[in-house]
Formats: structure tokens, C-alpha cells, sequence
């Protein structure tokens, strides 16, 4: 199907489709749609505003948001992810409870390589044909699709100019826990507030011959959110042996007090390498090894 500003309302009578490309690459246009950040600066019609309650992106999780109309009403809605393929496709249901807009779909995001583009097709299925009309008739859904994505555009353009003029080369840490990363990710929420970005179990992988005996519900992929640093870690081989020898995570504090704070949380269940001190090059520097053998350096910047 070729982008059109229109959707498609003729193909099936149950569905609203929308198809367009971007300027921009796969990964970075799917990144879009998986933090709260990006969705509050594109997400919904012409004059809307989302504000997020709650974001859990994975199978099974939910998205609760409010979209704020330029008519000044809200708009309750609920979100539940239903298959996730980074980065190719999403799938989610729309709707459930008293407690948000009256409106049931499935949706199904496609996202296509076109090299340094990358094509959308998102697919509204409803109910029933009169279902659609409805929503149509009541909410401008079909409307609202192709507004939706022109913004979607226009914010990928910015970002994409961003990324071209600092760097397009991002590097960063990938740690395997090797079967203790659900205890990893609850430890470091706790010690340097990371926000979980997207996490993937090897059960919800599509090819299951991935899966070894006992993996299933191990982590496969995730990504956290650590101030403006992203952390990436899995459960890896699932050996019970993670090994971090010779590498260690500098972590850079704006005051004594947050470097101190951060480090005796980080040192809980570790080991001291080096205590905090003043230094020639930072007020306070410390280095550590966490409970599960990660290298840390604190310092203030």
C-alpha cells in the first residue's frame, strides 16, 4: 500500500488504516513509541496533549494516559500491549472498564526498513463495521489516524536533525546477568532510580527455539532509563555466573551529598574498592563493586 494522506476505509469495513514513511531509520521512529517522553510530543490529533499516569510497555503490560482536547475535554484511555517486536512491530487493544472512553479496537503497527526510511502501517480493527462509523462519526477517528501520524513525521524530522548534527554513534553498556536480572532491575530502581523503558522475556520471543529449558521466564531484553543514560541488560545464557571483570560504569553526581548517597545505596550487598574521597580532579570519587560484581565509579561533576 502506498502512503496516501487518507486511510484507507474501503479494504475492510471493520478497519481504519493509515500508511506513512518517514525520513528517519527503523530503530529511531520504533523508539518513539516506547517511552513517555517521545509519545507526550506527537501522540494524538491536531491541538491534543497526552499526559501518562502509568507505562508498562511489554506483553500483558498497560499504557493509562489522558488526552487533553483542545476543547478542553479529557479523554480516559487504556492501552494493553498484546505482542511487541522491536523494532517491527506493535500490537495492542484499546479500551476495557468503565473508566475510560467507551471505544473497543485492536491496533497493529508495522513498522518497514527502508534503509534510512522507515514505512508505518497502522491497522485499527473494531468490532463490528457500525462500530467503526461510530467511532468515526463520534471521535473523527479516521482523521485523527492521519493527524496522529503527520506529527509523528514532523517530530521524527527534529529528532532525526538532532541526532545528525551532535552524532549518529551511540555507545552504550550491555550487562547479562546471567538469571538474576529481575533482581537487578528491582536493585537498581531502588539504588539510582532507573525506569524500566522495555523489558522482553525470552517466552514472549517469536522464534521459541531461542528458549532454553528453564528460560522461559527469564529476561531476554530490557532497557532501562538512569538519568540521561540507558542501560541495557538481559539474563543472557542463564549460567547463574554473571562476570564483569575489567569493566565499571562511571556514574557522575551533581553534588557531595547525591555521590554519597548513591554510592552507599549501589554498595549495599558489594564491596568497597575504593572509599569516597576528595581527588585532584572531583570533590567526591569513590569506586565499588555491586552485589552482582558491576564496577561502579561515582564522582561529582
Amino acid at each position: 500500500m502506498a502512503t496516501t494522506n487518507s486511510p484507507d476505509l474501503e479494504s475492510d469495513a471493520r478497519s481504519i488504516v493509515g500508511v506513512r514513511e518517514f525520513d528517519a531509520p527503523r530503530d529511531l521512529v520504533f523508539a518513539a513509541f516506547t517511552d513517555p517522553k517521545h509519545l507526550s510530543q506527537w501522540w494524538g490529533p491536531d491541538g491534543f496533549t497526552t499526559t501518562t499516569s502509568s507505562f508498562d510497555m511489554r506483553p500483558g503490560g498497560v499504557w493509562r494516559f489522558v488526552m487533553h482536547g483542545p476543547d478542553g475535554r479529557d479523554y480516559q484511555n487504556r492501552i494493553t500491549y498484546e505482542e511487541i517486536v522491536p523494532p517491527e512491530r506493535i500490537v495492542y487493544r484499546h479500551g476495557g472498564g468503565a473508566d475510560v472512553e467507551p471505544v473497543q479496537f485492536r491496533q497493529t503497527i508495522v513498522f518497514e526498513d527502508l534503509g534510512r526510511r522507515t514505512r508505518i502501517t497502522w491497522r485499527g480493527d473494531f468490532p463490528s463495521a457500525a462500530e467503526r462509523d461510530r467511532v468515526i462519526k463520534e471521535y473523527g477517528a479516521d482523521k485523527g489516524l492521519m493527524q496522529t501520524l503527520a506529527r509523528l513525521a514532523e517530530y521524527m524530522a527534529a529528532m532525526a536533525s538532532s541526532l545528525n548534527q551532535e552524532s549518529s554513534m551511540q555507545v552504550q553498556p550491555y550487562l547479562s546477568f546471567e538469571g538474576r536480572c529481575d533482581e537487578a532491575i528491582e536493585f537498581y530502581k531502588k539504588s539510582i532510580g532507573a525506569k524500566v523503558e522495555m523489558l522482553m522475556r525470552f517466552k514472549d520471543a517469536p522464534d521459541q527455539s531461542m528458549i532454553s529449558p528453564g528460560s522461559a521466564d527469564k529476561v531476554m531484553h530490557a532497557s532501562l532509563r538512569a538519568g540521561d543514560a540507558t542501560l541495557l541488560m538481559s539474563d543472557g545464557r542463564c549460567t547463574g555466573s554473571p562476570n564483569f571483570h575489567g569493566i565499571a560504569l562511571a556514574l557522575s553526581a551533581s553534588t557531595d551529598a547525591d555521590a554519597e548517597r548513591i554510592f552507599n545505596a549501589l554498595v549495599e550487598g558489594g564491596k568497597v574498592n575504593m572509599p569516597m574521597t576528595k581527588t585532584f580532579f572531583s570533590s567526591r570519587f569513590g569506586m565499588l563493586s555491586d552485589k552482582f560484581g558491576v564496577g561502579w565509579m561515582v564522582l561529582v561533576q
